[in-house]
């Protein structure tokens, strides 16, 4: 892949008519389960063609620093305008503008989530956008690599990485001073620079500074120079699929915040907002509510009643439970990356803002996964052989036919064990969820249901239940022997 192969991409003439000829296209193809589903994966298509896209660029000498974005339809004319500022300020500073390509557009319908538990299907356009030359060389070989965030928290600093760059970070930058290793100086700074050359060295240097370290040689002002990089880099960086979070005026009480999100979950589960589509992410419907509300009573809007509702009946203790203990979970993580580390940071404080809304929400589902990690772990080491519990044919709980002792089947006892995991599986004709239960004498059974929601049965992970079933196959999973069943029947037993 070279420059060549993208300078062949062109801009339609009209953007309005390129999507609306994506729109009639996808109307013709009518409203229905197929339609809906072939729309989402329509989209994880396009990301992942995006994401290869990306990875031949950073492979590219010659398009170092390039990227490639998936832009919804609304949020054009704002990209448009953002790049058209940019480039103004780059003319000014002698900067060569970096270019930017719509490749194609593609629309799809995706379903929306109603208040009351409805849905409907609406369309969306999307725009796939590539942004050529968007890295900037410093005087001397420099490249920014990361911008340092010192005002989140006073624990330790925010990092934001440039897009593409693959310079890793020191870590002692996370908790280090405000200092410039050009001046030396720690005085208070909001933020300072990450700069890299070719030769692997890395330093940090403040605003003030970057044009003293660069060298006076240069006639143009290379500190906006970098400035500007990196600011393009935070717009490049920017999710321009969604539409865009709710901006608070001011911080919100981190507990109040997180009993928010965790309600939320708990009601119409998590939802982030980079795959949030017509639907508000999680983070934004709690940073909404808590402004809108009044000390611990919680505003008179859909969100604030499904809140409020959530809390007062029988899972409130579960809920307040579950987001305090997302909150002690994620100011002790011990993770050494870039995302552990901002999310211990950012959870360290006792208010969220706008900026941090995103990653402290993320801790309730985090969390989630963990406690479901946990139990998963306890559960599996009751696991006490490696053997099927029956042949195809048997049925557990169920009288044998004339036809089945004809085949040889054996009748057993219904089946009593424990719920190990459940996996959830999309595909054109729903959702196929997949029960695993580990029985009474350490064995494996599973069984796939469609449209299956264990809710319905009372059933959750690590639930007790009683199984009538037919054994459908015998399989085997990364070692373990495991019993397929069939015509499953499941009730909760104490």
């Amino acid at each position: 892949m070279n420059a060549a192969d993208f300078n062949t991409l062109t801009v339609p003439a009209s953007t309005e008519n390129t999507i609306a000829a994506a729109r009639i296209a996808q109307e013709v193809a009518g409203d229905n389960k197929a339609t809906r589903a072939n729309g989402a994966a329509k989209l994880d298509e396009v990301r992942a063609e995006v994401a290869a896209v990306n990875e031949a660029l950073a492979g590219s000498p010659a398009l170092a620093g390039s990227v490639a974005l998936i832009v919804r339809e609304g949020k054009l004319s704002a990209l448009d305008d953002a790049f058209t500022k940019l480039a103004r300020r780059a003319n000014r500073l002698g900067l060569s503008a970096p270019s930017v390509t719509v490749s194609r557009y593609f629309g799809a319908f995706f379903v929306q989530r109603l208040e009351g538990g409805d849905a409907m299907t609406v369309f969306s356009g999307f725009a796939v956008v590539v942004v050529l030359g968007s890295e900037l060389k410093l005087p001397g070989g420099w490249k920014l690599a990361a911008v340092i965030d010192h005002t989140v928290s006073s624990d330790g600093n925010m990092i934001r990485n440039v897009p593409g760059c693959d310079v890793a970070i020191p870590e002692e930058y996370r908790t280090a001073a405000p200092t410039c290793d050009h001046c030396g100086t720690v005085r208070q700074r909001n933020e300072t620079f990450v700069l890299a050359n070719d030769e692997g060295k890395i330093v940090r240097v403040g605003r003030s500074c970057i044009r003293d370290f660069l060298g006076h040689g240069s006639p143009e002002n290379v500190a906006q120079r970098a400035i500007w990089a990196g600011e393009l880099s935070a717009l490049v960086s920017e999710d321009w699929e969604d539409f865009g979070g709710y901006r608070a005026p001011f911080g919100t009480p981190i507990v109040k915040f997180l009993l928010a999100c965790a309600a939320l979950v708990k009601v119409d589960g998590w939802l982030s907002r980079g795959n949030a589509l017509y639907d508000d992410a999680t983070a934004d419907r709690a940073m909404r509510v808590c402004f809108d509300s009044v000390g611990t009573r919680w505003a008179r809007t859909p969100d604030g009643n499904k809140i409020r509702r959530a809390i007062e009946d029988e899972n409130g203790e579960t809920i307040e439970t579950l987001a305090n203990g997302s909150l002690e979970w994620a100011r002790t993580q011990d993770g050494t990356s870039d995302y552990c580390h901002n999310l211990r940071l950012a959870c360290s404080e006792d208010t969220v803002t706008s900026k941090t809304a995103g990653i402290v929400a993320s801790a309730i589902p985090c969390y989630m996964r963990e406690l479901d990690r946990q139990a998963e772990r306890r559960l599996a080491s009751t696991i006490k052989g490696n053997e099927w519990i029956a042949q195809p044919g048997d049925k557990f709980g169920r009288k044998l036919t004339k036809k089945d002792r004809e085949k040889g089947a054996t009748a057993h006892p219904a089946i009593e064990g424990t719920v190990l995991r459940f996996n959830f599986l999309d595909n054109e004709w729903g959702c196929t969820t997949i029960v695993t239960v580990v029985t009474d004498n350490g064995q494996i059974v599973k069984w796939f249901a469609s449209n299956y929601d264990p809710e319905n049965d009372g059933i959750e992970r690590g639930s007790k239940v009683s199984v009538v079933a037919t054994v459908k196959k015998l399989s085997e999973w990364k070692g373990q022997k495991e019993t397929v069943l069939t015509r499953c029947v499941v009730s909760p037993r104490d």
